[in-house]
């Protein structure tokens, strides 16, 4: 009788993990965490297609304040750390009361992303792209422009 009940208690086990497993393929095939996100690197570098012409903060869809240009690096070092989330980025502003936009100008185009805090954690969106976990280094950064 022992070796019966073994052998049920180890196939239950058994199956329990091949469900889990199976379980977390469907969920991260269902929710794919946000591509890596694109960023241009600070003036004078390499790729002369990412260049940065300028950057510009805003708070809350206000008036934009250019970045001094010896903070330019300060900013875009940060951004290419970004942790991807499975949030989903599905409007052109996020949904938070309190967020800042940083418009970064580059050669060949112009990045568009939101920063903003909820609860303890600091997020950088890109919009349509997705949503990305920051240093809270980068967010204090920019609020430095608006005190």
């Amino acid at each position: 009788m022992k070796k019966g009940k073994k052998t049920i208690i180890c196939a239950m086990a058994c199956l329990t993990i091949l469900l889990l497993g199976l379980i977390t393929f469907c969920l991260n095939s269902m929710f794919p965490k946000a591509p890596p996100i694109s960023c241009p690197n600070p003036l004078n570098s390499w790729d002369k297609e990412k260049n940065i012409f300028s950057i510009h903060l805003s708070h809350n869809g206000g008036e934009p304040v250019p970045v001094k240009n010896d903070e330019i690096g300060l900013v875009t070092q940060r951004i290419p750390d970004a942790e991807p989330t499975r949030r989903w980025s599905v409007n052109e502003v996020p949904v938070v009361a309190d967020y800042y936009t940083i418009e970064i100008v580059a050669t060949s185009r112009t990045y568009l992303y939101h920063i903003y805090r909820e609860e303890t954690q600091v997020f950088l969106e890109d919009p349509y792209d997705g949503v990305y976990t920051v240093d809270e280094r980068l967010l204090e950064l920019v609020e430095s422009y608006f005190e």
